[in-house]
């Protein structure tokens, strides 16, 4: 019995840090690469503002990949458009400069 305990929990623990080897290490930024320019999302912006992987990987963005994936046109309320809305960051309609660049 302790030993099937122990074997979950060891099991648990990989599952775990198989999750945080795909994550955006500190200090380092991933770019999107789009038609209307690149994206680059930085880990270290979004934790400047309180704002932590799972705030947004628990529900809006449930596996990593899909956060690659921006719906257009750009909505309020959908997939980034969920906190830049214009209310608790700037909107994804509001200038596509904000997040293409060239």
């Amino acid at each position: 019995m302790k030993a099937k305990v122990v074997l979950i929990a060891a099991l648990m623990l990989c599952v775990a840090l198989v999750g945080s080897a795909f994550a955006l290490p500190p200090g380092k930024t991933t770019v999107i690469e789009t038609k209307m320019g690149n994206v680059t999302f930085s880990g270290d912006a979004h934790k400047a503002k309180r704002i932590g992987c799972m705030d947004c990987h628990k529900s809006t963005f449930k596996k990593a990949a899909d956060a690659l994936a921006m719906p257009v046109p750009h909505k309020a309320g959908e997939a980034c458009g969920t906190c830049h809305n214009g209310d608790k960051a700037f909107s994804v309609t509001a200038s596509c400069k904000n997040c293409h660049k060239k």
